[in-house]
């Protein structure tokens, strides 16, 4: 099993984000989407929660069991992944606003923002500004955890 950063997991915890127990319906809604439930990745969304999306300075990124089960997310996913040409393993846990969207390989584990091209309509987002090896280590960095 992966694990999150102590520091990560006292940051949520300080900011009562952070949960002891699983969600047997968020346990299910990472099922869905076929991720590896020993993943970091997976660990964080299923003890972590601060509504549907976590902000922080002006960035956010979604509570994507939340979405799941809240939204059609898996729907709009479907067409994302068509209308962008993602490959299929990728996951976005960020809206598109401003051009660009946090997105996790569960091949590699690793975490990338990828930012659209001049035309929004038609290009695909593979053009990764920042890449991060995974998933704590993005999330420590988004938080702005030393």
């Amino acid at each position: 099993m992966q694990m999150i950063d102590k520091k990560l997991i006292d940051f949520l915890r300080s900011r009562n984000w952070w949960y002891d127990e699983e969600s047997i319906s968020y346990r299910q809604a990472l099922k869905r989407l076929g991720l590896n439930l020993e993943s970091d990745f997976a660990f964080f969304f299923l003890h972590a929660e601060d509504g549907p999306d976590f902000s922080w300075r002006s960035d956010t990124f979604y509570q994507i069991c939340w979405h799941i089960l809240n939204t059609d997310y898996l729907q709009l996913h479907s067409n994302l992944k068509s209308v962008f040409g993602l490959p299929d393993g990728l996951i976005q846990f960020s809206s598109l606003e401003g051009g660009g969207a946090y997105f996790y390989d569960p091949k590699s584990g690793s975490v990338l923002l990828a930012q659209l091209g001049a035309n929004q309509s038609t290009s695909k987002p593979s053009n990764v500004s920042r890449k991060w090896n995974g998933f704590n280590e993005f999330a420590v960095d988004f938080f702005e955890i030393d």
